[in-house]
């Protein structure tokens, strides 16, 4: 990497895989650029305050490789590159800068930053579209699949992320991420340790809503349902194929629970470590998961104008009916 040139531009010519292989997909530089061909042919870019795309090899529109680009809005370009993805019939962004901040800061690269106090600035215009004939009343999470597959094909971080919504014991809503381990028919199934808020909460009320984003699709899809408890064979199951670092992190965690310090946390997964030492990790008693049964689902894609399209599938008495709503 080279420090700034006399005009003050950044110049990165032999970083471009390292900042291709992040898990984020966008970041805000000011003055700088990155040029050069990663090892795996995927061209790097030029980015000033946008979001930058990638497709392996392909050269097209946009700002010029080694182009310094000053401290203006460019909005949405793709510098040297053209990135175009169709699925079912929607176009939508893949996500192939992956750098962030810090991760640039480990390099040296000092000039990303992202932007001022206010967020009146911060502001996304999309261009997702939804087909009203892909939301399927007699599948209703058949499109989930498939956007979730699609999120997976583009490279984006985390394509099960889901956020948990459930009721407290006040009846105040707690939300948090989870990961879906499994669609089927109009279920999802997830899994956590038992002990933990979100546990007792859907054992005290079954109620939950389950909400999917995936911000450079322009695709979200919001559920509403409630819970049952899994069944331990199937547990035990998906349990064993975890990493061993995750199965020995079960055992550690008592999770929700107050710890005195990281040190008292490192000193429990040291001693489960030792415990488990070249023997197999088995599936603790108080690890589970729930399957989450659908009776609302929402599709939305984001459209430009705010226009976003919206399709809600509702059952009632056994029957899912299909209705647009407005954005």
């Amino acid at each position: 990497m080279r420090r700034p040139d006399n005009d003050g531009a950044y110049k990165v010519s032999d970083h471009g895989q390292g900042l291709l292989g992040r898990g984020l997909s966008h970041c805000v530089l000011k003055h700088g650029f990155v040029e050069g061909v990663t090892d795996d042919g995927m061209e790097a870019f030029v980015i000033e305050r946008c979001k930058a795309r990638s497709v392996p090899g392909q050269s097209g529109d946009g700002v010029a490789r080694g182009e310094k680009v000053w401290n203006q809005l460019m909005g949405h370009v793709t510098a040297c590159t053209n990135h175009e993805h169709r699925s079912h019939g929607v176009m939508f962004r893949g996500a192939y800068l992956n750098a962030c901040s810090s991760a640039l800061d480990e390099q040296g690269f000092k000039a990303c930053r992202f932007g001022s106090d206010s967020m009146d600035h911060l502001r996304e215009e999309y261009d997702g579209e939804l087909d009203p004939a892909l939301v399927n009343p007699e599948a209703p999470l058949e499109l989930l699949k498939a956007w979730i597959y699609d999120a997976e094909q583009a490279g984006l971080g985390d394509p099960t992320a889901m956020c948990l919504a459930t009721l407290g014991p006040d009846g105040a809503p707690r939300s948090r991420m989870v990961l879906c381990k499994g669609v089927d028919g109009t279920a999802v199934r997830f899994f956590t340790n038992l002990t933990s808020d979100k546990a007792e909460q859907l054992h005290a009320d079954a109620r939950a809503s389950l909400t999917f984003w995936w911000s450079d699709m322009d695709r979200s899809t919001r559920l509403t349902g409630r819970v049952t408890p899994l069944e331990r064979d199937e547990i035990e199951a998906y349990f064993a194929s975890r990493p061993r670092s995750s199965q020995i992190g079960a055992w550690v965690s008592d999770q929700s629970s107050p710890i005195e310090d990281r040190d008292a946390l490192e000193a429990k997964h040291a001693e489960v470590h030792a415990r488990f030492h070249d023997a197999d990790v088995p599936c603790p008693p108080h690890w589970g998961g729930f399957r989450f049964h659908a009776h609302e689902v929402e599709y939305w894609a984001g459209r430009p104008a705010r226009l976003h399209d919206r399709i809600r599938l509702t059952q009632r008495d056994g029957t899912w009916t299909k209705a647009r709503l407005q954005p």
